[in-house]
């Protein structure tokens, strides 16, 4: 992995088909993975820290790999970016700081905001991309009660331009 430093990785199936969700965040190289299987290419990025949701819309592929090093992979062009933020690599330790959060997760009802003195907006998002709670200046906690069962992404927009996103899931 060279001089890759991952910082978090998810990723998982909806139940509903075969689609899969993946983040991750990431400095020099970005790799998709599923089940400890490297996906799709490699995209090289130099002094920048991406974060990318990126939902896979049709079957995937397999390419069997040349290198008896590498596991078997899964190659696509039929990717849907739903967005991506980039931060200078330098500015690491500042991303780690007072970052807003949230719990319990997976929540029932009410989730509670941790570290939201920065935040000048809060929204939370289908993983169609769809917004379903848009809250300017939250408060302490927020009411979840009337979304259904599933997965959502929590985005905290801060006061710096900077924007932080979450997997949340609703019990």
């Amino acid at each position: 992995m060279g001089n890759n430093i991952f910082l978090e990785m998810l990723g998982f199936k909806l139940l509903s088909c075969e689609r899969y969700l993946y983040t991750s965040y990431f400095v020099g190289q970005f790799e998709w993975y599923s089940k400890k299987k490297h996906m799709l290419r490699l995209l090289l990025v130099k002094k920048y820290l991406f974060l990318l949701i990126v939902l896979l819309l049709a079957s995937i592929p397999v390419v069997k790999a040349d290198t008896p090093a590498y596991p078997p992979f899964y190659d696509s062009n039929t990717t849907n970016l739903l967005y991506s933020i980039n931060t200078p690599a330098d500015q690491l330790d500042d991303i780690t700081k007072k970052e807003p959060s949230f719990y319990p997760n997976p929540v029932k009802d009410i989730v509670n905001l941790t570290n939201q003195e920065d935040v000048i907006r809060v929204r939370v998002i289908s993983l169609t991309g769809k917004t379903l709670i848009d809250i300017k200046r939250p408060k302490e906690n927020i009411n979840l009660s009337h979304l259904p069962k599933g997965m959502y992404l929590i985005n905290f927009d801060m006061n710096d331009g900077k924007r932080v996103a979450r997997k949340l899931v609703k019990k």
